[in-house]
């Protein structure tokens, strides 16, 4: 495009000024035409040229990208995820809470800007969780867990079987005779046996049975005084004799069955611990007439009999059997307890031994059924001092001794004592310290 003004012409050419007198008009002219003409198709062939050029190397490109082998396409593909990568990592930081973003500041360093942490110490990373360790303690944990409720319901169990089993007994023993007596005396022991301490370190549960020798009313005296003590896997019978002289507390020195006829089961239970040092609080009594229910209950005892006793039986009950091993009835077994004209004290206390073993082993082929009647029919003859549930405690502890035989000892032991005369009595006179320790001995090892 051409533009004249005046004697000269300002010619504008895409863009560029030419002062026109450097050319005469015709010249400028054509030569300018040519010029361009030859400019404009060399620029077309450079352009198809750097066409072909591109489509070239789009092939070469695009043929390696299907082989997976051009490392141009490889290096191009990286640069897009670095810069995918940054552009990830800017907006994660831009996006960041109030206090992260105040933790970062932006910078300007010489090879163009960065980000630089200038905030608080970088966050621990949570250490990784060993999934065996977690396995072994789930499964260990599992294992505990079993073990606990497993626990839990054999206790809760036991439990019950108690409930039933004190229910039970309470309700059996609904017409035991309990008779509470005083037990905090003062000590005041014998001379001969003030420098031996009293024993009850609760290894032993000690429960004195006495044999009343009428209905137990005021004056009777005790027959049968026997110590039964309980230890972790026996029982234990001690026999005391009738005629034993010993020091009743606020009486002197008179036979120790006395002692009841004068306190009851009370002054009994105080005079063996002033003359034997062994704590006995506890007490179960019964007279001989009751005895014979007891004996029917069981229906009878089976017994080992001489033939003096034998002949003893029948003069007094008027009976014809003969020694040996034999079925006693009830009246029977009581009388040969009581036998004592053919012999002595001692045998008598051992008849009376032989009896209550007899009794424990009728009881032990009574069944479950048959120890409840059992109890529920005996219950009205006996007198204690102790509660049902103490009555029922006692039992279980006694349960699991049952098993073995009685061991039995009979105070005074053969050589420790001498027979004399005191107040118109036959009485026996025994060295109390040295049976003292024999009793001592024997319950507690």
């Amino acid at each position: 495009m051409m533009l004249l003004c005046g004697g000269k012409a300002n010619r504008i050419y895409m863009g560029e000024y030419r002062d026109p007198s450097d050319y005469d008009d015709f010249d400028y002219i054509g030569k300018r035409k040519k010029r361009d003409l030859t400019r404009f198709v060399t620029d077309d062939e450079s352009d198809e040229n750097d066409q072909r050029s591109r489509d070239i190397e789009n092939q070469i490109i695009f043929s390696k990208k299907k082989r997976y082998e051009g490392n141009e396409l490889l290096e191009h593909y990286s640069q897009m995820e670095r810069r995918s990568a940054a552009d990830s990592a800017r907006r994660a930081v831009i996006g960041r809470s109030t206090h992260d973003r105040e933790a970062y500041t932006y910078r300007k360093r010489d090879n163009g800007p960065v980000f630089g942490h200038r905030g608080p110490a970088p966050r621990v990373q949570p250490q990784k969780k060993h999934t065996k360790n977690i396995k072994k303690k789930t499964k260990e944990s599992g294992v505990w867990d079993k073990v606990i409720k497993t626990a839990i319901c054999i206790v809760v169990a036991i439990g019950v079987i108690f409930a039933v089993y004190y229910g039970t007994v309470a309700s059996l023993l609904e017409n035991i005779n309990i008779s509470e007596v005083e037990t905090s005396w003062e000590d005041d022991p014998h001379e001969d046996v003030a420098s031996v301490k009293i024993r009850d370190d609760g290894s032993a549960t000690n429960i004195l049975l006495l044999g009343i020798d009428s209905d137990g009313s005021s004056g009777s005296r005790a027959d049968t005084i026997i110590i039964l003590s309980i230890t972790g896997d026996s029982l234990k019978l001690t026999s005391i004799l009738r005629d034993n002289l010993v020091y009743v507390p606020g009486h002197g020195r008179t036979k120790i069955n006395h002692s009841y006829a004068y306190g009851g089961a009370a002054l009994t239970m105080r005079t063996i611990e002033s003359n034997y040092r062994i704590k006995i609080d506890e007490y179960i009594s019964i007279d001989m007439d009751s005895l014979v229910k007891v004996v029917e209950a069981v229906g009878g005892v089976t017994l080992e009999i001489s033939d003096a006793e034998a002949k003893e039986i029948n003069n007094f009950l008027g009976c014809s059997i003969s020694g040996g091993r034999r079925k006693l009835t009830a009246e029977q077994a009581v009388y040969f307890s009581r036998i004592r004209r053919i012999d002595s004290d001692f045998a008598r206390t051992g008849r009376q031994r032989k009896l209550l073993s007899a009794l424990v082993d009728e009881c032990k082929s009574l069944g479950v059924s048959g120890l409840m009647n059992l109890a529920q029919d005996v219950s009205p003859y006996l007198t204690t001092n102790m509660s049902r549930t103490r009555l029922a405690t006692i039992g279980l502890k006694a349960v699991g001794c049952l098993s073995e035989p009685f061991e039995q000892l009979t105070l005074p032991f053969d050589g420790s004592f001498s027979y004399r005369s005191v107040s118109g009595m036959s009485v026996l006179d025994s060295d109390l310290y040295e049976n003292t320790q024999k009793l001592h001995e024997f319950i507690y090892g």
